[in-house]
C-alpha cells in the first residue's frame, strides 16, 4: 500500500485491499503505537488520503511502478535471484509472521486468506521455524508429564 485513504483507517486498524481478491483485510496497529500515531497525524493533515511510503532520496511518494522497479534492483545488486516479484512482499510478511510463531489462524487473518492450502503458498518453511519446533520439543520433554514416547510405551504394555 502506497497511499492510505482515510476511509480505510479506523480505531487503530488499517484495511488493506488484497490485489488478487479485492478483499479488505485488517492490519491492527495497536501493538505498534508509534506507527499508529504517525499514521493518525498524517491522516489528520489530509482530507482524503495520505502517503504511506516515500522515497527517502526525493521525499516524494513512490508510485507502484517505481517502487516495483527499485525492489527488482535490490536482489540484482546483491547478486541474488532476480526472479522476485513485487507481490512477494506479501509472502515475505507472512513468512516472517510464521517465523515469529504466529498460528495459522493468525496468519490467515492478517493475510485475508481463506484456506490453509492458500496460506501454505504464502508462508514458506524456514530454518528458523524448524529451529523453533526443536526448542518447543525440548521444552516439552523437560516438563513433567507424558511425552509421546512415554505415552506410546504405556499403551503398548
Amino acid at each position: 500500500m502506497l497511499h492510505l485513504p482515510k476511509t480505510r483507517y479506523r480505531d487503530g486498524v488499517i484495511r488493506v485491499k488484497q490485489s488478487k481478491t479485492n478483499v479488505l483485510g485488517p492490519v491492527p496497529l495497536h501493538e505498534a503505537p508509534d506507527l499508529m500515531q504517525e499514521i493518525e497525524a498524517a491522516l489528520a493533515q489530509r482530507t482524503e488520503t495520505t502517503t504511506i511510503v516515500t522515497n527517502e532520496a526525493t521525499g516524494r511518494p513512490w508510485t507502484r511502478h517505481h517502487l516495483a522497479r527499485k525492489v527488482k534492483e535490490v536482489p540484482r545488486a546483491a547478486g541474488l535471484n532476480e526472479d522476485l516479484w513485487f507481490e512477494d512482499l506479501r509472502r515475505i510478511g507472512l513468512t516472517e509472521g510464521g517465523d515469529s510463531g504466529a498460528s495459522a489462524q493468525q496468519l490467515k487473518a492478517l493475510g485475508s486468506i481463506k484456506t490453509l492450502a492458500i496460506l501454505n503458498t504464502y508462508v514458506l518453511p524456514t530454518d528458523y521455524q524448524a529451529g523453533r519446533v526443536i526448542k518447543l520439543r525440548q521444552k516439552m520433554r523437560t516438563k513433567k508429564g507424558p511425552t509421546s514416547e512415554k505415552a506410546r510405551k504405556r499403551t503398548s504394555e
